[in-house]
């Protein structure tokens, strides 16, 4: 394998792990915080649609987060 392959394969690899422990801890909103707010808001959604928002939310975060904080090459 190609050196230019081995370190996309590596780049792939390590983009696809969101473990930010060793940086920083962080407190994920809760379901109920999440339902409160949305329905102050009179957004009306089922308790799993906002499980699944609060999923693909705290992912877009962990991988923001990283982007940011990792050190670069």
């Amino acid at each position: 394998m190609s050196e230019h392959k081995k370190n996309k394969l590596n780049n792939t690899l390590s983009s696809n792990t969101f473990d930010l422990e060793p940086i920083m801890k962080f407190k994920e909103m809760s379901l109920d915080q999440a339902m409160k707010i949305l329905n102050d808001s009179k957004i009306t959604i089922s308790e799993q649609e906002a499980s699944e928002i609060l999923v693909f939310l705290h992912t877009i975060v962990k991988i923001t987060l990283k982007e940011f904080l990792s050190p670069k090459d």
